[in-house]
């Protein structure tokens, strides 16, 4: 089984000043590795991890190991080739003072629920704390 976990870290919880940048990467990583052991536990083979906050620098190769995979930036998540089984998207956000999910991931949301991505069917998990 392949999933696919979809992040931004503006939705994870204790993140609200994206200056303290060490901060925000600890908390965001071991949000992050949180889901990716419960997946592991529950029988997931390979995980893939986009970390799609701005370059994609945020979560820490800690995570990488041999079932896991991380990828910069949502520019570099490629669909040719890949499929998975179902996808985590977790802290997605609106822009402040809306109250609806950013454009840019609404878009990506939008993309996996047309497309052939996904093996059986097309189970999204939205996590938003």
């Amino acid at each position: 089984m392949h999933g696919l976990i979809f992040a931004d870290i503006e939705g994870i919880a204790g993140i609200w000043d994206l200056n303290d940048t060490d901060r925000c990467k600890d908390l965001y990583t071991k949000e992050i590795q949180v889901y990716i052991d419960a997946l592991i536990e529950n029988g997931v083979e390979k995980i893939t991890v986009c970390d799609a906050h701005d370059e994609g620098d945020m979560i820490l190769d800690s995570v990488v190991s041999k079932n896991v995979r991380l990828i910069s930036n949502s520019k570099n998540l490629s669909f040719v080739g890949e499929q998975y089984d179902f996808a985590l998207l977790v802290g997605l956000h609106g822009m402040e003072g809306s109250t609806t999910i950013r454009a840019v991931h609404l878009n990506f949301i939008k993309s996996l629920t047309k497309g052939s991505f996904f093996r059986k069917s097309k189970n999204c998990l939205c996590i938003s704390t």
